[in-house]
């Protein structure tokens, strides 16, 4: 019908709506026409499905192109290899490099699957896939070190909070996961994977900025006579902060001494 973007065997095909979908497919054995028949709840289900995929066939996935109607909302989208295309190399003309360049993986593989949005029922399916690649495949056992499929899961991150509560900082977690896994060279993730977790759990909580202005409002109900100013940057982030409480406020009169702290003896990976 006109107007529409009915794929051919919706009627018989099979729903996806999330990982616990996806455990009883045999990806290994998958045909190009048995893909076509899988249809997504959206654009992330069905990426995670390709790339779900590319994991047991030796490569990883990444987004490329996509396409818009009239009102800009997304309404194709191509996942490519991640050996697609070729890397332009902005020091070319310039020999003047501040490190060496890393290992170029791009090598024009042409291999890709487009998905598409159905205008009746939103729902998202595979309209074509190419599964030629002009490449060798990753062995299973070094296939974790791709790009597309490193990171730590939910076991890990929840291992690593756990850690975390016990006081233990996480350069000292990331050696013991190291240690389960027989040497740094075996993980899937790195330090600055689980700095990300870490940071991310922060934002979901609130920031520690935050937290410490709200810590002195609350001291000030106690304290009528506490001091506390800060600034913020163009951002909107806490810049500087300054407090005094009453009892310093009398010894500074009594003593006139002021102790003076390097905040910046040990900076953090944010330079705080």
């Amino acid at each position: 019908m006109k107007g529409e973007n009915r794929f051919e065997g919706y009627n018989v095909g099979i729903s996806v709506n999330g990982l616990e979908d996806m455990g009883g497919v045999n990806f290994k054995m998958i045909t190009e026409d048995d893909m076509k028949k899988y249809h997504f709840p959206n654009l992330e289900v069905a990426f995670t499905f390709y790339n779900w995929y590319a994991r047991m066939n030796g490569f990883s996935a990444r987004k490329s192109k996509v396409r818009r109607n009239k009102h800009k909302e997304v309404v194709q989208q191509n996942f490519v290899c991640y050996r697609q295309g070729f890397r332009e190399d902005r020091f070319q003309n310039n020999k003047i490099r501040k490190r060496e360049a890393r290992a170029d993986t791009r090598c024009g593989c042409e291999a890709n699957c487009v998905v598409h949005v159905d205008n009746h029922n939103q729902r998202w399916y595979i309209r074509y896939i190419n599964n030629v690649h002009n490449h060798n495949f990753v062995e299973q056992e070094f296939i974790s070190f791709l790009s597309g499929h490193r990171g730590m899961d939910d076991d890990d991150i929840l291992q690593m909070h756990s850690f975390r509560k016990s006081g233990i900082r996480t350069s000292q977690i990331f050696g013991s996961f190291a240690g389960q896994a027989g040497g740094y060279q075996n993980l899937t993730f790195s330090v600055q994977n689980m700095y990300n977790e870490v940071d991310k759990e922060r934002r979901s909580k609130g920031t520690d900025s935050r937290a410490a202005l709200s810590y002195l409002r609350s001291l000030k109900n106690d304290d009528p006579t506490l001091f506390w100013k800060h600034t913020v940057d163009k951002e909107g982030r806490l810049e500087h902060l300054f407090w005094c409480d009453g009892r310093s406020q009398i010894d500074y009169k009594l003593f006139g001494d002021v102790l003076a702290f390097d905040a910046t003896y040990k900076k953090h990976v944010y330079y705080r």
